[in-house]
Order: C-alpha cells, then structure tokens, then sequence
C-alpha cells in the first residue's frame, strides 16, 4: 500500500482567530495560495510559507492535511509527522491521528500542533524553516515514512497593521503582508516576544547598520518614498541589485521602518517636523563623520507612534545624535544615540530628540502622519500644500527673484530616448542606460525617469534623470519650487550663470535641478559613490534648448 500527500493548510479558516493565522502573499505580483503546500509545490521552504500572530494564537495550533491512497479498499489510515530528531522544529512535530477514506481519497483533515503554541512564544518574532516527515500506519504501532514537507514560518508579535491588510483574502490586494518584506523585518526583530517598541528598535537599528556596511548612503532626495512607496524596487537593493540605487533621505527612512516594523506587529506612522531649523552635529546615514551645526533642514520625517506629536515615541534610521547631554557643536565629544523610542520633547529630558537634533530655528510636530501605500513613483509626487513651509522655501531661495524669469524655448522629450542624450556630449560617455519608466500625470504631457549607470560595478556611480513636460508653461517655475522642498536639506545654491532658465546645484555638485521653458529637469547622484553631474545637466539644456535641430552624432558637430 501506498499513501502520498496532496495538500497542507496552515491558515485554514476565515475565522483567523481559530488558527491564529493572517494572510501572505509573496510580493507585489505574486500570490500565495491555500492550501500553502501542494503536490507540485518545489522543495524550498519559501514555497510554503505560513505565518502567525503570537498575541492570537489559539491554545492548540493545527492544520489541514489531505491525502491519497492507492489501494480504494482501505477504509481508514494513522497518519503523522515527525520533526527532526533536534528539536528544532518552531511547530513541533503533527499528533498522530486515524483518517477515514473514502475510495482512496481524504480530504483536507484537521491535525493539531501540541507543542506549536509554546515553542511560537518562546522564540518569538522570528523567521524559520521547518520540515516534516509524514509517516503512516495501519494500526498506530509501525509506522512507514512517505513523504518530507519543508515550510517557511513567520512568526509576528501582533496582527499587521496599514499598510498591511492581513485579514484580506483578495489575491488583487497588494497590501496583503509580503513573505518577501517578512523576510527581512522577522530577521531584524528576531527574538522579540512582547514588546512592539522593542521590535521597531530593531528595525531602525538594521535600517541604520547598512549604513555602516556601505550599502546605503544619506541623500537629500527621496529614490523610494513619494506619495507610494516602491517597496518592490527596495527589496531589490536589499537583495543585492540596484533598485532605484543606494542613497536614502527621511521620507525613504521613516517609509521602511514604519511598515518594516508594522508587518511584525507594531503602529507606527510616517510623520514630519520643520519648518526650518539647524541641527546640532549628528551622523547621517552611511556617514564616519560628524555633520556640524551648519546643516540645515527644511523639514525632517520619522517613524512616529500615535498621533506623531510632542510626547510620543519616534523612529529615526536616518541618522544617530548626540547624547551625552552636550549636543551643542562646541562640545568635540559625542555619544551616537540612534533615535528610536525617543519621546520628540520633554523639557526635563535633555535625551528627548529635540534637544539632542534641534540648535536653532523651528522644528514642532506637523502631525501630518501618513502611511504610504504601495507602487513606484517619482520625486516631486508629493505635492506640497503647508503654506508656512512654501513660505520658507520661497523666503530661503529668494523666490520673488526668479520666479518671473524668461521662459526660453525648450524642445519636447516626448519619445525621447537616453540614446539621445549620449549624442549631444561627453557628460554621458560610459554611462548605460539601467531603467526607463514614464508615468502620466494631470497638467503634465510626460513625465519620464531614467536611471543609468557608469561601467560594470552595481551601485557606486549611479544617476537618476527626472524630467517633468508641463502644458502650463508658466507652472514651470511653481514646480521647480516644489521639488527643491522635496530635499529636506536646504543646502541649494542659484547658479550664476544659470543652466536653462533658473538652476539649482547642492554643494557636491550631485544633485542639478533646473528648468527651461516648460520643462523641469532633475538629475541627481544615487549611488554609492557620489558624482558630479554639472556636466549631464549641460548637455541636457544643449538638448532642450535646439527645439528645431535634428540630433546629430558628436563627430558631425
């Protein structure tokens, strides 16, 4: 007699307080079905996977299991499966139980974990293999091996909150929490069994450690926070490719941890505070040295609980600040407190975050908290409406001054190719084009995004090329506007002899911003190693500026 496996189920039951269950799928494109484990499931662990709230489990885990039997005669059948000889199984091994069949044939049955519920809270948040050999038996005393099962289990402190939608079973819904994020946010807080400010510590903390390991650098402007969040393109640079490329600002930093931490449980939201002040020296992402009191910010985001205001606790992977109670820039000894479970201001606190970040200016919660859905996007997406924070930039960046600038005439990218861009100058020798995207937009006849890279090395010099054709001529100015209040640094400077009609360099020459007629352009170094990109912002107006010339090879110049 032969016995085979056909299906497993881990999360069985709409109810998924019965099984102490939430929903998964694998990404943003891939699903994970019920049963999890089938017949042609391959036999990596990730192709089964389960995942378990430790604050809803049920006294007694179980799953369903069907099989099949080759012999129709046999009425019924002991079936159970044993974990390695170790121990090391987080679900135990599955009690043994008699199956009744019916011409061959059991469908999904119910088996119970004994041990599955101790085991899950003793080892708490965490993400673990497990394997079971399935063995049967005629009579419930020699039992016969038959089949081996490998899963993956996530295991969560509480129930995923929003973003995440747990409890959805729409295969469409792409916010139903992701094996591929779980991944990484249980390795993070592994080994957390209660505290959810525990676990968010943990995130904010690995987020801030690939800093370290010269995986991610600070830059001013978002590259995966707009108004969605291009978690897709992240987990590519988690993984080792290039994603949208390595440098990260506050909105990309609060994005993470927040929904990071809130699959395994916690509540935290996106939130900002400005509206323009400068900062005591802290260490900024991927930095060895010290920022001194001369960085500005025009508006800074973290990961924040509750309502984001003055007494609640904050998240912040972005950079570390002083603690030792001497924040000010005068002091040469520092202390690196990463800023997570910190309340944002306590006036008898002098580890509160404010004193340790904020010198001079003002820097209040804007208790805007958002939690950003999921799907890629572009710099500038997010529209900026707090009129006191325009007010500033438009103060700051001498706004009345250019605003009324020429509009000089400027050719349409529409259909326009990088190819096209290489032809016009040096700037673009040795670059290759990596990733196009182009996205539709109201009041915008194209909005184009060109991500290329120098040579063979995966992330050191990258460039993202961002280019905006507005209907509205005279929007144009009004943009430009927008996207330098994208950069929460205000470290801009108007170039004298400007590129196009007004430009826009930071003090590295790594980010140009500028426009020319109704076009508005933005080119800013992302990778690893930093790169000027004066010379690409040249080339680009030579381009724009020859509305009516064919573009020619370099040798016919």
């Amino acid at each position: 007699m032969r016995v085979s496996l056909e299906h497993i189920a881990f999360n069985y039951d709409k109810d998924l307080s019965k099984t102490g269950s939430f929903h998964l799928r694998r990404n943003e494109t891939q699903i994970v079905r019920i049963p999890e484990w089938r017949r042609e499931c391959c036999s990596n662990p990730d192709c089964a996977p389960a995942g378990y709230v430790i604050a809803n489990l049920p006294e007694v885990l179980s799953i369903q299991a069907s099989f099949v039997c080759d012999d129709p005669k046999v009425s019924s059948v002991y079936i159970q499966a044993l974990e390695p000889a170790d121990g090391t199984n987080m679900l135990g091994h599955v009690a043994a139980k008699e199956v009744e069949l019916i011409k061959g044939r059991a469908d999904l049955v119910p088996f119970d974990l004994p041990v599955a519920q101790t085991r899950i809270k003793a080892g708490g948040i965490g993400v673990r293999n497990i394997k079971w050999k399935w063995q049967f038996s005629k009579n419930a005393k020699s039992w016969k091996e038959f089949q081996t099962t490998q899963h993956r289990v996530y295991t969560v402190l509480e129930m995923p909150s929003c973003p995440w939608e747990p409890r959805s079973d729409n295969a469409s819904n792409i916010h139903v929490p992701w094996t591929d994020v779980l991944d990484y946010a249980c390795e993070w807080a592994a080994g957390v069994k209660e505290n959810t400010d525990v676990a968010a510590t943990k995130v904010t903390n690995s987020l801030y450690g690939l800093g370290k390991k010269k995986l991610v650098r600070y830059g001013g402007g978002a590259s995966y926070a707009h108004d969605r969040f291009d978690c897709t393109s992240f987990l590519q640079l988690l993984r080792g490719e290039i994603g949208n490329g390595p440098t990260l600002n506050c909105d990309d930093c609060a994005t993470v941890v927040s929904t990071f931490s809130n699959v395994v449980g916690c509540d935290l939201s996106q939130a900002g505070m400005g509206d323009v002040f400068i900062t005591h020296p802290i260490l900024l992402l991927g930095a060895e040295e010290w920022e001194w009191c001369s960085t500005s910010f025009s508006r800074h985001e973290v990961a924040w609980k509750g309502n984001g205001g003055l007494t609640d606790p904050l998240f912040d992977a972005c950079l570390q600040v002083d603690g030792d109670r001497k924040p000010a820039g005068t002091d040469p000894h520092h202390k690196p407190v990463q800023p997570a479970n910190l309340v944002f201001f306590s006036s008898r606190d002098k580890r509160s975050y404010k004193f340790c970040l904020v010198a001079q200016g003002k820097c209040n919660p804007k208790h805007d908290k958002i939690r950003r859905k999921f799907g890629p996007g572009h710099l500038g997406q997010r529209i900026i409406t707090d009129e006191n924070f325009l007010k500033a930039l438009k103060e700051h960046y001498k706004f009345p001054e250019w605003k009324n600038s020429p509009h000089s005439k400027s050719r349409s990218f529409k259909a326009v190719s990088f190819s096209d861009f290489q032809r016009l100058g040096n700037a673009f020798d040795g670059w290759n084009e990596e990733a196009f995207e182009q996205y539709e937009a109201d009041g915008f006849s194209d909005i184009i995004k060109v991500l290329i890279k120098r040579g063979l090395n995966q992330t050191r010099e990258l460039v993202e090329i961002t280019a905006f054709e507005i209907e509205a001529v005279e929007r144009a100015t009004e943009l430009l506007l927008q996207l330098l209040g994208q950069f929460e640094r205000l470290e801009f400077q108007r170039m004298e002899a400007p590129v196009g009609d007004v430009s826009f360099v930071n003090p590295d020459a790594g980010t140009v911003l500028f426009k020319r007629g109704g076009s508005v352009i933005s080119i800013r170094s992302v990778g690893t190693q930093p790169t000027e990109v004066m010379l690409m912002a040249v080339d680009i107006n030579d381009f724009l500026a020859h509305p009516y010339r064919n573009i020619t090879n370099k040798e016919e110049k």
